[in-house]
């Protein structure tokens, strides 16, 4: 998953979860 229109989460947290 990937949000990087999030604003909450920064999208590199995301992409390391994934």
């Amino acid at each position: 998953m990937h949000f990087s229109n999030s604003g909450m989460y920064p999208s590199i947290w995301f992409t390391q979860l994934s």
